[in-house]
C-alpha cells in the first residue's frame, strides 16, 4: 500500500491488530521485526485494538531503538521505519 507522509510516497508492509486474545502481542513484535528488514511497517490498530497497538510499540521500543516512528490518531495508525 502507498501512502504519502510529508508529501513522499513510501512503500509499507501492512500489520492489522486484531482484538482477539489469542493474538498476544510478541507475535505482532516478532512479525514487525521480521518485516521490518525488508522496508517500513504500517501498524494499523482499530477500535478496541488500540490499546494492543500501543503495548506492541512500546515492545518494539525496548526491542531496538533504531527506528523511527509516526503515530496518526484517526483509528489508530502507526508507522515504523528502520533508520540506517
Amino acid at each position: 500500500m502507498n501512502i504519502k507522509p510529508n508529501d513522499e510516497q513510501t512503500e509499507y508492509s501492512e500489520i492489522l491488530i486484531s482484538i482477539k486474545s489469542r493474538d498476544s502481542i510478541h507475535k505482532y513484535v516478532e512479525e514487525c521485526l521480521h518485516k521490518l528488514k525488508t522496508g517500513n511497517v504500517k501498524i494499523i490498530g482499530r477500535q478496541y485494538a488500540i490499546m494492543k497497538a500501543f503495548s506492541i510499540l512500546e515492545a518494539l521500543k525496548e526491542k531496538n531503538e533504531h527506528f523511527d516512528y509516526i503515530i496518526e490518531y484517526n483509528n489508530l495508525t502507526v508507522i515504523w521505519k528502520y533508520i540506517r
